[in-house]
């Protein structure tokens, strides 16, 4: 059997028609690791794609359900809607079968961030390490999911182009291609200079387009999901963490949770976070009984208070 790749499902019809129709390259990318996932569960069983009946829908999510969380199930099951769905209207099949996964009962778990604790933090940071490319990249790794709040997918397609040292943001791109500046925190400021210098002198003077780029190869593209796992583990082994179990998306929710915690604002946090749904940002603000009374008695207590004064 042929071990397909994304590469493979991008050229392969029915995918690659379907696929051309998304004009996001992200989306893209996440529709056709899906749809690769499925069409090497139906070369198992000898399946083509325009074969597919509700059953096979069914027993294909099923057979997912013991590798995959709720929310990728619920990525498989849109994906599947989609493809199928505009299979059946350029009438590339009878009948849509794509309907049946709405009776699945799938839910999406809800979301329960789980910020650093304040020692682990400190090891994390207090462990970083600068004196040469590896190092440097693992230290910009932590402190942009740290300070920044940046997901695995926006470091790897930072550009250098695309900070300013001077000015002191960068601009990234979210999901579904969408930009946002950001402030530069004065730590991820100093990281990224001493990185650039590293770069330069590792690759030569305006040579390397992204700030994380393979380790080996020359060419100029985003770093791959290993490489930047490889870079998070030794920041983690640098700090003595690394039996510590926590990801690069803990730096996030911890970066969501510390601003939640000082500011509270979920509006606010949407914007530095990139969200589209402010039900996610909201996730994040869990307002203590304490928090609830010195905000009342700002808003009501020192106001009335001032107003007196000025009378």
């Amino acid at each position: 059997m042929a071990d397909y790749t994304l590469f493979d499902i991008l050229r392969l019809e029915p995918y690659a028609l379907f696929l051309s129709t998304r004009r996001c390259e992200n989306t893209r990318e996440n529709y056709g690791r899906a749809l690769l996932t499925f069409h090497r569960w139906l070369t198992d069983r000898r399946l083509k794609p325009c074969e597919v009946r509700s059953l096979h829908l069914a027993q294909f999510i099923n057979a997912m359900k013991g590798r995959y969380s709720g929310a990728s199930l619920i990525r498989y099951s849109y994906t599947l809607m989609s493809f199928y769905g505009y299979l059946y209207a350029i009438e590339a099949i009878p009948k849509d079968p794509s309907p049946v996964l709405l009776t699945l009962g799938l839910r999406r778990p809800q979301r329960n961030p789980r910020p650093l604790p304040d020692a682990v933090q400190a090891k994390l940071v207090k462990g970083l390490k600068w004196s040469d490319l590896m190092d440097s990249r693992a230290s910009c790794l932590i402190l942009l999911g740290l300070y920044e709040g940046l997901r695995r997918g926006e470091i790897q397609a930072l550009e250098w182009a695309k900070i300013s040292l001077e000015g002191g943001y960068f601009d990234v791109k979210g999901k579904g291609d969408k930009w946002r500046r950001m402030p530069m925190h004065p730590k991820v400021k100093t990281g990224l200079y001493v990185l650039w210098c590293h770069s330069r002198y590792h690759y030569g003077l305006f040579e390397s387009r992204y700030v994380f780029r393979p380790f080996k190869n020359r060419q100029d593209r985003p770093m791959s999901d290993i490489g930047v796992q490889m870079l998070f583990d030794r920041a983690k082994k640098h700090a003595g963490l690394a039996g510590v179990p926590f990801t690069i998306h803990s730096l996030r929710h911890t970066f969501a949770s510390r601003y939640a915690e000082k500011e509270g604002n979920p509006y606010i946090l949407q914007k530095l976070l990139g969200h589209d749904d402010i039900t996610t940002s909201q996730a994040y603000v869990k307002i203590s009984q304490n928090q609830a009374e010195l905000a009342y008695h700002r808003v009501f207590v020192e106001q009335d208070q001032n107003l007196s004064r000025a009378m």
